[in-house]
């Protein structure tokens, strides 16, 4: 494999509780400061399924998981849900970038 296989996308930033998506128009201010979120990059087998759900199983390659049980709101504005979900996006759009997507 060729640097740009690992790049290979598209990657997308995933916000989700227990194992289901967040709908992307759900804003922070709906759920609970204690509520505990996961936030992962994917792309290819490890893309939500049309149902909103995370699949069972995907190549280890297809996911980064970055965050998990991270509090919505943790007492740290740099580190909690919000920023650290603003981070994953970036952080996609970057590998979108680097790999050409």
């Amino acid at each position: 494999m060729t640097n740009s296989d690992y790049l290979r996308g598209p990657w997308l930033a995933v916000l989700s509780m227990g194992g289901e998506i967040l709908d992307r128009t759900q804003t922070f201010d709906t759920l609970n400061p204690g509520d505990g979120v996961e936030i992962s990059i994917r792309r290819g087998t490890a893309l939500p399924d049309e149902d909103g759900y995370l699949p069972g199983t995907c190549k280890s390659g297809d996911v980064i998981e970055l965050w998990q049980d991270l509090y919505v709101e943790d007492g740290d504005p740099s580190t909690d849900a919000p920023a650290r979900w603003a981070q994953a996006q970036a952080m996609a759009a970057g590998l979108n970038a680097a790999g050409g997507a």
